[in-house]
């Protein structure tokens, strides 16, 4: 990656949204698999010292549903819903996300994938988290988000660090 290609996130904690961009190493079609197929989102959405997804199961189309299931690091089951709203191979994806932490709210969270010279560029951007009861913890978000994006392709489970898809 070039220098000033790093992953970033930034959290706009009044307006409730988060955006994360990278630049990862593989063509926008294996980054799009990495986000959305059942065997691929376990290998990592998640780290020992914070969560761990063990389990992610996916209707990828619109209206088609998803769930992730896993556990904290403190040892408790946790889960995060929604649904697919928007699907567009290998460019876009847009879906909805509940999660009982946030008090159900439902908030949305869009995926777009160009494609450059060096791969891919990954923006997530996280919105309507301003009417949550969790509102403040946005910039602690961004900061997991922004590992989420990290940059290179998904790895074991073994050896991924912090809310990384890749790394």
């Amino acid at each position: 990656m070039a220098g000033n290609d790093r992953p970033r996130a930034i959290a706009d904690v009044s307006a409730g949204t988060i955006l994360a961009t990278v630049t990862i190493a593989v063509p926008p079609e294996r980054v799009f698999r990495a986000i959305t197929a059942a065997d691929q989102i376990p290998l990592w959405w998640g780290a020992d010292d914070m969560y761990r997804t063990t389990k992610h199961t996916a209707d990828v189309r619109p209206g088609g549903a998803w769930r992730s299931e896993g556990k904290g690091a403190d040892g408790r089951d946790f889960h995060v819903q929604g649904e697919y709203v928007e699907v567009e191979p290998p460019h876009r994806l847009v879906m909805t996300w509940r999660a009982p932490w946030d008090g159900d709210q439902v908030t949305t969270v869009t995926y777009t994938l160009e494609p450059v010279e060096t791969g891919t560029r990954l923006t997530l951007r996280h919105e309507g988290r301003a009417t949550t009861p969790a509102a403040t913890m946005a910039s602690a978000g961004s900061g997991c988000w922004a590992g989420s994006v990290s940059s290179s392709p998904p790895r074991q489970a073994s050896s991924r660090p912090a809310c990384s898809i890749a790394g």
